[in-house]
């Protein structure tokens, strides 16, 4: 395996790690004290319902539903590109968030199997702000327990995710790392970045997706 293969496994790995825990706290388990403050209990709720029907099944589809609904993909995909921003044309951004909402779907149906058997604990939940970060803790089966921010944007009576950091890394830094990657060995053509994010949309692998 080439060193470039070896590095893009290894991003692979750590934003699939940071999806597990995001997805993950959708089996969450609110604290008393916690609940009474946290406006964000009954979307997390809502969350859950939702991903553990899309867990059992292992589905793709099922996981872009849930993406779909529930992460501001625009905002998440926009912060990817980094300074490439200006390379997105106007009228593409639907169709940018689209490729974004699924290649992180794809991530978390890779890894559905960890989904199982988790529970969220949390610790802190801010009851005021249109932008609020709650730290909670990680049950697994599997890891043992982990810390993990959510940030999470006010939407008239709801929330959307924005962004998930689990031991000090964020979700969003790395989707940055990889997808300005993809951009840069294509010389900032944005159809190199399609290209990576679906591969059977191009007759030959963009440079960056090797």
């Amino acid at each position: 395996m080439t060193e470039a293969k070896l590095k893009n496994n290894s991003l692979r790995r750590k934003i699939a790690g940071c999806v597990v825990a995001c997805c993950a706290v959708f089996s969450l388990n609110v604290t008393a004290a916690e609940a009474a403050t946290c406006k964000a209990d009954k979307f997390i709720a809502s969350i859950g319902k939702d991903l553990f029907s899309a867990a059992k099944s292992g589905s793709k589809r099922g996981f872009r539903r849930v993406v779909n609904r529930y992460a501001h993909t625009h905002q998440i995909g926009a912060f990817a590109l980094g300074k490439y921003r200006r390379s997105l044309p106007k009228n593409d951004t639907g169709r940018y968030s689209k490729l974004v909402a699924d290649f992180v779907a794809g991530l978390m149906a890779e890894n559905a199997v960890q989904f199982h058997g988790n529970r969220f604990e949390i610790v802190r939940c801010p009851s005021q702000g249109e932008l609020i970060s709650v730290s909670s803790k990680l049950h697994s089966d599997r890891h043992g327990v982990r810390p993990v921010i959510f940030r999470l944007k006010q939407q008239k009576s709801s929330f959307k995710i924005l962004d998930v950091n689990v031991h000090g890394v964020w979700l969003g830094v790395q989707l940055r790392s990889k997808f300005t990657a993809v951009l840069k060995k294509n010389k900032g053509d944005i159809k190199g970045l399609y290209a990576f994010l679906n591969p059977r949309s191009s007759k030959s692998e963009p440079e960056g997706g090797k």
